[in-house]
Formats: C-alpha cells, sequence, structure tokens
C-alpha cells in the first residue's frame, strides 16, 4: 500500500490510499473502502508530525 497526500488548498489536505504494486499509476484511491487503515495511518502521521508553518497537518478526509 502506499499513501498519497493530496493539497488543493493550504487549509485542506485529503489523504489517500493506493495499492502500488497493483496500481503504480495512483488511479484507484481505496481510502473509502479501507477507512480503518487510513485511520491508522493518520494517527501515526500524527504522532510523527513535527511542526512546520510552510506546511501545516489539517486532514479533512
Amino acid at each position: 500500500m502506499g499513501v498519497g497526500l493530496r493539497r488543493f488548498e493550504p487549509s485542506k489536505t485529503t489523504v489517500e490510499l493506493y495499492n502500488l504494486e497493483e496500481d503504480p499509476a495512483e488511479t484507484k484511491d481505496l481510502s473509502k473502502e479501507q477507512p480503518e487503515l487510513v485511520k491508522e495511518v493518520l494517527a501515526i502521521m500524527e504522532k510523527e508530525h513535527v511542526h512546520n508553518e510552510d506546511f501545516p497537518f489539517v486532514v479533512t478526509n
């Protein structure tokens, strides 16, 4: 699995989840089908995130 963060607006970041072995072009976002895995990933990201003014950690999923 691979995780992608997409940032379309400064205050909105979404988490996307892809099976990179089967979908290396990242065409099928699995985040809606795997909500528990997304929660696990977000928990890790929140724990490990280092504050940065240029990249605030605000996820809107």
